[in-house]
């Protein structure tokens, strides 16, 4: 997120006494260390969708991509309502990372490769696109829609010694 640093409440219903609230700081470390999110979008009847999706932070956001036909993409087309969840299986340590947020496309051919970039800086080989239009593109996978993560909400929960919920209200950070 560009601007001004985001400052979290720690919320005491979900937290352990004298918890105190996790830094914006330690959010963003905790989304460099994942590889794999799972991102969650809404279906046209109204049931939830989710998957495991490779990202990157690129210019102060996240990005996912999905292929045009996927139903990430279809869901999407209805609603740009949709999570972002980075979590670990461990219940005695760590931060899990929650986004509710609405995915923009990126269609702009310079901000589509600088996502291309991200991703080979990122994972290297295993992830390499190509531009073509206002889409990334892929030998194994074809076109794909470049999205732009742009949080509402974040929730960072504190494992360990001491279990905290903290909440980051960013929704008047990307009003215009």
């Amino acid at each position: 997120m560009d601007g001004p640093t985001p400052i979290g409440t720690i919320d005491p219903r979900y937290s352990m006494p004298g918890a105190a609230p996790t830094p914006w700081a330690d959010v963003l470390a905790r989304l460099d260390r994942a590889q794999v999110a799972l991102f969650a979008t809404v279906r046209e009847d109204g049931r939830p969708h989710a998957t495991p999706v490779a990202f990157v932070w690129h210019e102060g956001a996240v990005h996912v991509t999905t292929g045009v036909d996927e139903q990430k993409a279809r869901n999407l087309a209805h609603i740009d309502a949709c999570l972002v969840s980075v979590a670990s299986d461990a219940l005695d340590e760590g931060l899990d990372v929650v986004m509710e947020a609405r995915a923009e496309q990126v269609t702009d051919t310079l901000a589509l490769q600088a996502i291309a970039k991200a991703y080979i800086d990122r994972y290297g080989d295993f992830f390499r696109f190509g531009v073509d239009g206002d889409h990334l593109t892929s030998d194994e996978g074809g076109a794909a829609i470049a999205l732009r993560i742009v949080p509402r909400t974040v929730f960072a929960f504190g494992k360990g010694e001491a279990f905290s919920q903290t909440r980051f209200d960013l929704a008047d950070c990307h009003r215009a």
